[in-house]
């Protein structure tokens, strides 16, 4: 059964503009898509699940911000910078894979993904900007690549189930910012 069409594309079939309908599951994006706008799927709640392809390399500010059904997301492998917020409240988010080309995940990038147990930060990844992973409260363990050498205030704050943080040897990273943990005492910091 072919499933409509409820994606806008730009003039040249290039970017996702937008969708015709905030109520969909699922949502399959064209080989021919490299940009996903921003804001594009903000609101869809019952979005469950979609497939990026790798044709895209970037994912707009607070693209998915309140997909509160999406469950997983594969980020395809061309995408540098995961941008603000774009995945901000996607409470029912499991599992996400971050490709081994991303460099920044930005500001509250994963904020309020209360769901979230696991993510794999590859070793391309040099900033964790404020907020990244805030009120991601599943959330029990992180390794933090030795290519991180910025991570912004209160990245993982909010994250009281997290107890292990593991920063491998070699890292470049000199300086532990405020409030990274919030108040969270219970975090044992292997280095």
């Amino acid at each position: 059964m072919k499933r409509p069409n409820v994606l806008k594309l730009s003039a040249d079939n290039s970017t996702v503009v937008g969708v015709t309908n905030k109520n969909v599951t699922y949502i399959s994006i064209p080989n021919c898509v490299k940009t996903i706008g921003p804001g594009v799927f903000q609101g869809c709640r019952n979005l469950k699940s979609v497939y990026i392809p790798d044709s895209v390399t970037k994912i707009g500010e607070c693209a998915f911000e309140g997909c509160s059904a999406l469950e997983n997301i594969d980020i395809p492998s061309g995408v540098i910078t995961i941008e603000p917020s774009v995945f901000k409240y996607c409470s029912a988010l499991e599992c996400v894979h971050i490709p081994d080309k991303v460099k920044v995940i930005a500001s509250f990038a994963f904020i309020g993904c209360s769901s979230l147990k696991l993510i794999h930060i590859p070793n391309s990844v040099t900033s964790i900007c404020n907020g990244a992973f805030m009120w991601c409260s599943s959330l029990e363990s992180i390794d933090i690549p030795n290519s991180v050498i910025h991570i912004g205030e209160g990245a993982f704050n909010g994250c009281f189930r997290l107890k292990d943080i593991h920063i491998h040897s070699g890292t470049c990273l000199t300086n532990i910012p405020y409030q990274i943990f919030g108040n969270n005492t219970n975090i044992i910091i292997e280095k």
